[in-house]
């Protein structure tokens, strides 16, 4: 388990430790979980009980999906 506040379901903590994985900063919620990108470009809230059962997946998709600039780009 991460430095974070464990997720109360087992797709929600799957992506969060996949967020952690890819260096995404992970903040424990109030009401949602905050990830952010190694750059701190980008950032994304993670809903605790999400309507949509692909929720997780999609939100590890975007991630993805984000570019960080890296030092040499700059």
């Amino acid at each position: 388990m991460g430095y974070w506040k464990r997720h109360q379901k087992p797709d929600g903590q799957k992506a969060l430790e996949e967020f952690d994985a890819m260096g995404w900063k992970i903040e424990d919620p109030p009401k949602y979980y905050r990830v952010k990108c190694p750059c701190g470009s980008h950032a994304r809230s993670i809903h605790l009980t999400p309507g949509n059962p692909r929720y997780f997946q999609e939100s590890i998709r975007w991630a993805k999906r984000q570019r960080c600039m890296k030092e040499e780009d700059r």
